[in-house]
């Protein structure tokens, strides 16, 4: 905005001031000061559209963060339910499962019974 204001300003000041000059002088100023015109409206037109894609970015760089952050939580959750885990298995012995045969009854099927020694 300054920059189209102070352009502005030089366009009048060189087109008042220069009464003296002549004819092809004051074109060649106009066209200049046209020229700088046109180039600061590209620029705050692209000045605006990068703006536009800052935000954007922000935005998406916020949706990461916090995603990654309530994947931090999960992954040190995991963590903390397998330590206690680890610890509660280090505590209790392990039970038999339900149905379970004892460990004497179970035999191996192909297993020969040993014969009771003989007495004299």
């Amino acid at each position: 905005m300054k920059r189209y204001i102070a352009t502005a300003v030089m366009a009048v000041v060189l087109t008042t001031g220069l009464t003296g000059c002549g004819m092809k002088e004051r074109d060649e100023l106009r066209d200049k000061v046209a020229t700088m015109e046109q180039d600061a409206s590209k620029m705050k037109n692209e000045s605006a559209s990068k703006d536009a894609t800052i935000a954007d970015l922000r935005s998406q760089l916020e949706a990461a963060n916090k995603n990654a952050r309530a994947a931090q939580d999960k992954v040190a959750q995991m963590e903390a339910d397998a330590a206690k885990a680890k610890e509660a298995m280090m505590k209790k012995p392990a039970a038999p499962a339900k149905g379970a045969a004892p460990a004497k009854a179970m035999a191996a099927p192909h297993a020969k019974p040993t014969p009771a020694p003989m007495k004299k």
